[in-house]
């Protein structure tokens, strides 16, 4: 009998993700061995919006395995939704998934200058290819400006470089022009992009502010009327005939176009952190990694020395921590460096080596954290990363994270969540759930199928006593069942008035094997859904499937 086809599939751990200019996401990309033998695959994408690029931490590997997909929006990506198309290809076939990307505007820190634009409903035009704008004269104080924008008219879709320029002498002031790429824009709206480094504006100087425009391209305003705050004042509408800047007489607050700034009496770094892995961890694996990155998202550049820091979870053993350019205490850090990060970059990215117990849970939690540099928001100086943990036999979690409700312990029945099984079945080998302080009880933990009830062999006693908060605690069936294809069932706990606290309904996601319906709980003759309650369920509890 010849052997059978060789076959895959392709999953996103994560089937939307969202991003904002000049930010990026990540998830994680799994292709399955379906049928025949394993095979090397190759991962690509296709139907990248304007502005968005994707890399693989691993562009190929040999299935089933796993890869993680950054997609990163320049600052003038455009916003939107889109579907981002994921192929692995191998072994003389191809599987592709798809993520629900939507690229978010990014809000602009600082003031906007203007604050009324065409007040006397100018003209269109675009018969004019050079540098339009305004002239403005700075007040008593002087400015910092860290971003500049063009104002969108509809059908604009160019890109535009706009820039400062010292009126006085006609030269461009240092780091103080950009390209913004208008595709996509709100028309009536402003487009504003970062500069790459705030710049400061004299107090009492006079500047140009000019968006280059071309013959026959985007449409933009004749000269009219506009208002600002009072940190600077308009003189005039100016353009530049490659040669020289021409102000119009007779034309204060007025601008081409018009054009605008953000600006702010000062800014500051402001230190970012996030930390990633690829795949599940296995038990007893040695030499899982993870990936930490550093990034200056505030509005000048660092200074002084910047600290990132790591705490090792219990279950996780670090053994060397490294990056290019750092300076790292063994094995965990604390990780320095003093080098001037500009804003919107980021540090060569730092990587810790862990060895996984033997014993470990399903999932552990590995936190992160920066200092220095000069900043002084210090709220967004962590990030955490829950990091599923197969056992030996390969098991994944079917919740890939959730979201506490308040505690209760008021209520004496089965409670937990229905879900329904995707378009291949499932074998289950362990159900759980999670672990609260305090919790010592022990608890049925059970499959329903809403058809035929439950299910056989598919209930565990679960004794919570020694359990680790925060964590789920699982027990193994005494054999794996079965879930349908398409069908639909509960999963629920046994709970006691006045026992073990557990969670009100509360958000959850899982893997794409089964999607949760609804919280749901049993009155003793019927079991009840909660409306509009899809990703939520009680408690919560969970399942490993293979």
């Amino acid at each position: 009998m010849p052997p059978p086809p060789t076959t895959i599939s392709v999953s996103a751990a994560s089937p939307s993700l969202s991003v904002g200019q000049g930010a990026s996401a990540a998830d994680i990309i799994t292709a399955r061995l379906v049928s025949g033998s394993a095979t090397a695959v190759s991962f690509t994408t296709s139907a990248l919006p304007t502005g968005v690029t994707a890399s693989f931490s691993s562009t190929s590997c040999t299935v089933t395995c796993s890869t993680t997909l950054t997609l990163s929006a320049s600052a003038t990506a455009t916003p939107g939704s889109s579907n981002v198309v994921i192929t692995a290809t191998g072994g003389g076939t191809s599987a592709s998934a798809s993520i629900a990307l939507t690229i978010s505007t990014t809000t602009r820190s600082g003031t906007a200058f203007l604050t009324g634009f065409a007040l006397n409903s100018p003209r269109l035009r675009n018969d004019f290819g050079n540098f339009v704008g305004m002239k403005f004269t700075v007040g008593a104080n002087a400015l910092t400006v860290n971003s500049l924008g063009r104002l969108c008219l509809a059908g604009n879709a160019g890109t535009h470089t706009i820039k400062l320029v010292n009126a006085s002498n006609g030269t461009d002031i240092a780091g103080g022009s950009l390209s913004i790429n208008m595709a996509g824009c709100t028309a009536g709206q402003f487009r504003y992009a970062t500069l790459p480094n705030p710049v400061a504006l004299t107090a009492n100087r006079a500047y140009y502010l000019a968006s280059q425009e071309s013959v026959g391209g985007d449409l933009w305003y004749e000269f009219g009327a506009v208002s600002s705050t009072n940190v600077a004042a308009v003189n005039a509408s100016v353009w530049f005939d490659g040669v020289n800047w021409n102000a119009l007489t007779s034309t204060a607050n007025t601008s081409y176009v018009p054009v605008d700034f953000l600006y702010g009496t000062s800014f500051t770094p402001d230190l970012t952190i996030t930390k990633t892995h690829t795949g599940n961890f296995t038990q007893g694996q040695t030499g899982a990694t993870y990936t930490i990155t550093a990034t200056n998202s505030g509005g000048a550049s660092t200074s002084g020395t910047v600290s990132v820091s790591d705490t090792v979870p219990m279950y996780l053993t670090a053994t060397g921590i490294a990056g290019t350019g750092w300076s790292c205490t063994q094995p965990a850090g604390p990780c320095t460096r003093s080098d001037a990060l500009a804003t919107g970059l980021s540090y060569a990215p730092l990587t810790l080596t862990v060895n996984v117990a033997a014993n470990a849970p399903s999932r552990v939690t590995n936190t992160a954290t920066i200092s220095g540099g000069g900043e002084t928001n210090t709220s967004n100086n962590s990030a955490s990363d829950q990091t599923n943990v197969q056992s030996f036999g390969g098991s994944t979690a079917f919740l890939t994270s959730h979201t506490s409700g308040y505690l209760r312990n008021d209520f004496g029945s089965f409670v937990g969540m229905k879900l329904t099984v995707g378009a291949s079945q499932i074998t289950v080998n362990s159900l759980g759930r999670i672990c609260i302080s305090g919790n010592s009880g022990t608890h049925s933990v059970k499959l329903v199928d809403t058809i035929t009830g439950d299910v056989p062999n598919g209930s565990i006693s679960l004794n919570m006593a020694g359990c680790t908060v925060g964590q789920f605690k699982y027990a193994t069936l005494t054999t794996p069942v079965t879930l349908t294809a398409n069908r639909a069932y509960y999963l629920a706990s046994q709970e006691s008035v006045g026992g073990d606290l557990w969670y009100e309904f509360g958000a959850v996601s899982s893997t794409n094997v089964a999607a949760v319906n609804a919280s749901v709980w049993f009155d003793g003759a019927n079991w009840n859904a909660l409306t509009s309650t899809a990703n939520t369920s009680y408690v919560p509890v969970d399942f490993l499937y293979q």
